[in-house]
């Protein structure tokens, strides 16, 4: 869970930190550069946290659920090809984009309100 705790801890730093950098680099395009940087890594640690939600494998969501499964993890080896084709088919196929853009949203709201 630490992996998700801290995908969202940074965007929330990096969520504080924007009206910092629009306010100290006002003129010119150091202010707006480093805000839009600030922006994407908000951007992408939610997508982190919300993709490590999910119970796959190699995914922190996998480590989760094992401990509360213990024999999931002696199927997931027996089948551990199939889950790297299938996942590689989710990135290929833009599907997780598809399915976990709403709470990709949720969550960029979330942690809008503590910024």
């Amino acid at each position: 869970v630490s992996g998700v705790v801290s995908c969202i801890v940074l965007a929330l730093v990096a969520g504080l930190l924007r009206p910092l950098a629009a306010n100290a680099f006002s003129s010119g395009d150091v202010g707006f550069v480093l805000v839009v940087f600030l922006n994407i890594v908000a951007d992408l640690s939610l997508w982190c946290a919300v993709l490590n939600l999910l119970p796959i494998f190699p995914l922190d969501g996998f480590t989760v659920l094992s401990a509360y499964v213990p024999r999931a993890w002696e199927w997931v080896q027996s089948r551990l090809l199939y889950f790297e084709v299938g996942l590689l088919a989710l990135g290929l196929f833009k599907i997780v984009p598809a399915v976990l853009g709403p709470l990709q949203l949720w969550l960029k709201g979330f942690v809008g309100e503590w910024n």
